[in-house]
């Protein structure tokens, strides 16, 4: 079990510290990156379970105690049993907490209606000129987002989308199929889902808020390479996020990931980064990152070696067991 969360977290150091030390400008490459890290979040722990059933790695250790002769359980056993139960229980409510979400995204979708029949006939032609996927107006949105609606992905627009103007509707919509284009909802359900397993590991969650951030800046780089200057990009964003009033269903949102720290760290990274081209700054974070990761590297290594040694050591103690044992035990 260590060595599991040792590899664990070796891993998403190395993938944070390589998305740190990327360019400002390479969002692509940092959403790959940290992609990587939600594969490992979903696939380590089966790979290892695969491979203990295997006889091909290390025993993951749930029943490493052993039983007294008197019948009662070692503290190993029973300490290891408590983790057990509570990291269960956490799974367990953090899926349940996720199906709320996604039944709440899918109910907010079902209640919009065709953009087509809520918007001026002025707006249609910039739709037909955008493609797939369908959009849609829901009255319970304060901003777009892409959502599912008979399990395709649409695009809603909140009801006072009809006041906008023609060049930040664009920009809307464009950021908006970017995320339908490249499938971030399937793949923020699948980090989701990834986080309801490593719930109490920090680095699950700030790999999963990273790649979120990453989506956005790239969606963002969409709309800025179709020839929106960045202050006016800026400014649409701020005076759409000031303008909503409607309520908006918080299990819904808080699945699609929209919050006014990101739409901050947005803005900063439009008006600050686009067109520079130059490296991330956070230099100091990429050393620690680093050092950390060095640390538990050796520390993992370690820690196998040692596990190696106790194995060996009772493989050896069991055959001289077997060696010195009486075939006859009847003939004293």
């Amino acid at each position: 079990m260590t060595s599991l969360l040792l590899s664990l977290t070796c891993a998403l150091l190395g993938v944070l510290a390589a998305a740190c030390l990327l360019p400002a400008q390479a969002h692509a490459l940092r959403r790959r990156v940290l992609l990587v890290g939600l594969l490992i979040l979903m696939a380590l722990p089966l790979l290892r379970w695969f491979a203990s059933i295997a006889g091909l790695a290390i025993d993951l250790q749930w029943n490493a105690g052993q039983v007294p002769a008197g019948g009662e359980e070692g503290p190993a056993v029973g300490g290891m049993r408590v983790i057990a139960g509570c990291w269960l229980l956490g799974t367990a409510a953090m899926l349940l907490r996720l199906f709320v979400r996604w039944r709440s995204m899918l109910a907010l979708a079902g209640d919009s209606e065709d953009a087509s029949e809520s918007l001026p006939q002025s707006m249609h032609r910039i739709f037909a000129g955008m493609g797939q996927p369908q959009v849609r107006v829901s009255p319970h949105v304060v901003t777009a987002c892409v959502a599912l609606w008979k399990w395709k992905p649409v695009v809603l627009l909140p009801g006072q989308a009809a006041g906008w103007r023609t060049s930040t509707l664009r920009a809307v919509l464009r950021h908006e199929l970017e995320h339908a284009r490249r499938g971030d909802l399937w793949w923020r359900l699948a980090g989701e889902v990834a986080l309801a397993l490593w719930w109490w590991h920090p680095l699950a969650h700030v790999v999963l808020r990273r790649w979120s951030e990453a989506c956005e800046q790239l969606c963002d780089d969409a709309v800025l390479k179709s020839g929106v200057r960045p202050e006016s990009y800026a400014r649409s964003l701020l005076t759409l996020a000031g303008g909503g009033v409607a309520p908006t269903p918080a299990p819904a949102m808080s699945f699609l990931g929209r919050s006014p720290s990101r739409l901050r760290r947005r803005v900063a990274s439009i008006l600050s980064h686009h067109g520079t081209g130059h490296a991330s700054p956070s230099w100091v974070a990429c050393v620690a990152i680093g050092v950390l990761a060095l640390v538990l590297g050796f520390a993992a290594t370690v820690h196998l070696q040692r596990e190696d040694a106790a194995h060996r050591e009772q493989l050896q103690t069991e055959a001289q067991l077997r060696l010195d044992a009486n075939p006859f035990p009847a003939d004293p």
